[in-house]
């Protein structure tokens, strides 16, 4: 599903981005969004293949949820903790 919708893979490799850097810059999302959007071929192929690499890893830890139903996707930025 990933590997061949790019809209898909973006909006995937956009939450890993903001995971590992966004996040750590205390940008909002929509920010890190932004500054993804606008950061160089580089870093967008390296996050694209983040987001393929990483999919089985990101939806067992509950990061990413796919509604199996409609194949939805849900980028979860926070976790509670107990």
């Amino acid at each position: 599903m990933i590997s061949n919708n790019e809209t898909l893979k973006d909006e995937i490799a956009s939450g890993i981005y903001y995971k590992d850097i966004g996040s750590r810059k205390d940008l909002t999302i929509a920010e890190s969004d932004v500054e993804y959007t606008n950061s160089t071929a580089t870093t967008k192929t390296v996050y694209r293949n983040k987001a393929i690499t990483d999919i089985r890893k990101l939806v067992s830890e509950g990061y990413i949820k796919i509604e199996r139903a409609t194949n939805d996707v849900t980028i979860v930025t926070e976790k509670v903790g107990l």
